[in-house]
């Protein structure tokens, strides 16, 4: 706090005494006049939600029209001060200070006595004052109170006043979100005359210390107010198998407040056992059959090297490989894209660009035990012919991001990618066997300077089913896959010449496929 209000002091001195002819903030401020802040108001914040966001309005304060600055000088919750362990979390915006250098007239003193420009320091207050708590931080119920310290400067002296317990804080329990209620299955039979319930709720976020209750159906369903779990009422009967979709009430005991749940399991009540499929939720099936991120991906060409646009990841027909397994999800438009690294004088340009998926929220699948979660795709790599040391010219290289957003400006770039070509199980067309890894591109023949090359995994000029294990990454809230060509050459090779070739590489039937996992 000392270093912040020296370093505050010193860098506003210098600012104010540097000008050569305006030191005022505001233009109607009076020049001579300069108080010490007084009447500093908060609105007190009732009912936050525990350990997350949390943002105080901006606040007022009487200062004769001079700018403050402001420090968090304590705060205390119930139980006394709180300590770093609180306050990492916890800041104050202040005031933003430039210096605006104007132009002097060439007619005025000023200009002929040498001088061209003359400083003006401005001040922007816009949010000053305002107090913000990170989310994630650990304030949990109860009531806080926040000691502030508000400096005024001007002419290189400050004035400062400290409001004790200025700003008030109410936390109150955190309510589940909206798709926190989960049950695994997600359809259960109840039978009549067992006394079966359903597993118990499972409840991915939001304070445990709540009951549930029913919002329906309650002639013909009981829950277990600690639990979730559900049964039926007694003495109902049915004749024939019925299916409902209770809404379900969770209760916090600490606040009362309620969230109401539709859909998130079903009930089948019948006489006699019913026989029920996992669910399965193909939630991501691009059709990529276009340029855009509308169709599911986006293109990033770091180096075209003499390869025209119209040969990069362009549309070609969906795999026929794939056909015979095609999911019923796939769009009517599907297509797949290629890139041809051979120019038109039957050279290979070095080139390296990439696929980017669209990223996706795993978050929601990752309660419970209920999910399985898997990305399928087909690739293809043909006419790669090797260098002349036996390594391959090029490969179709497979990562992943958590942290990728399509709709932020250069977020491809700021992302992390994390190579997982050895993380994929792959099956080639015609084949039965599969294996880890993606294949190495080319005929595998010649020598083997990476130790990669495998007779069995000929993929030369045929599709590969590929899938991915993405329960690791159910955390992800953006979670992505990119593709990226990347040659292993510099300039250009001439397949005539026996130099090589990097050939072509396609992608299709990219998905993302959650499977309902039931235990028995």
């Amino acid at each position: 706090m000392n270093l912040f209000k020296n370093s505050l002091l010193i860098i506003l001195s210098m600012l104010l005494m540097v000008a050569c002819k305006d030191e005022s903030f505001m233009l109607n401020e009076d020049q001579d006049h300069h108080v010490k802040p007084y009447n500093l108001m908060y609105s007190d914040i009732i009912n936050a939600r525990e350990y997350s966001h949390i943002q105080s309005n901006m606040p007022t304060i009487s200062s004769g029209g001079i700018p403050c600055f402001y420090e968090i000088v304590s705060a205390r919750g119930e139980n006394g001060p709180l300590d770093e362990s609180y306050m990492q979390y916890v800041s104050v915006e202040n005031p933003k200070v430039d210096t605006m250098w104007i132009n002097i007239p060439e007619d005025s003193q000023e200009a002929m006595n040498g001088d061209t420009v003359y400083a003006k320091v401005v001040i922007d207050p816009n949010g000053a004052g305002t107090i913000s708590i990170a989310n994630g931080n650990n304030f949990g119920i109860g009531d806080y109170s926040f000691t502030i310290k508000a400096t005024s400067y001007k002419d290189g002296d400050s004035l400062q006043t400290v409001f004790d317990d200025v700003f008030n804080l109410n936390v109150a329990p955190l309510l589940p979100g909206p798709k926190a209620l989960s049950y695994c299955p997600t359809t259960e039979n109840l039978i009549i005359g067992t006394g079966k319930y359903t597993s118990e709720a499972v409840l991915g976020n939001g304070n445990p210390d709540v009951r549930y209750e029913l919002a329906s159906h309650q002639d013909k369903l009981v829950i277990d107010s600690e639990t979730g779990a559900i049964g039926l009422a007694d003495g109902y009967t049915v004749s024939e198998s019925e299916e409902i979709q209770p809404a379900i009430s969770v209760i916090s005991n600490i606040s009362e407040e309620g969230v109401t749940y539709l859909e998130t399991i079903t009930v089948i009540i019948s006489n006699e056992p019913v026989i029920i499929e996992p669910a399965r939720d193909c939630f991501f099936y691009p059709s990529m059959e276009a340029t855009n991120v509308v169709f599911g991906y986006k293109r990033i060409v770091v180096d075209y090297a003499g390869i025209k646009k119209n040969q990069i990841w362009t549309q070609e027909a969906p795999s026929d490989a794939a056909a015979g397994e095609r999911l019923d999800e796939a769009p009517s438009t599907l297509q797949s894209v290629a890139t041809s690294t051979i120019n038109q004088w039957g050279s290979c340009n070095a080139h390296e660009s990439w696929v980017v998926m669209n990223s996706q929220n795993l978050t929601q699948y990752s309660y419970g035990y209920c999910w399985n979660l898997k990305a399928v795709f087909w690739i293809k790599n043909s006419s790669v012919e090797y260098l002349p040391d036996g390594t391959t010219p090029a490969d179709l290289e497979i990562y992943v991001s958590s942290d990728y957003d399509e709709n932020v400006a250069n977020s491809f770039y700021n992302a992390t990618w994390t190579q997982v070509n050895h993380d994929v199980i792959c099956k080639i067309d015609g084949s039965n066997d599969t294996f880890m890894g993606t294949p190495y591109p080319g005929d595998q023949e010649g020598v083997d300077p990476d130790g990669r090359k495998d007779p069995i995994k000929n993929a030369d000029d045929k599709w590969v089913k590929c899938e991915m294990d993405l329960d690791p990454y159910k955390s992800a809230d953006k979670f992505s896959i990119a593709f990226r060509l990347k040659t292993y050459f510099t300039g250009v090779i001439k397949p005539k010449n026996n130099e090589g070739c990097s050939g072509k590489f396609a992608i299709s039937d990219v998905y993302y496929l959650a499977e309902e996992l039931i235990e028995n």
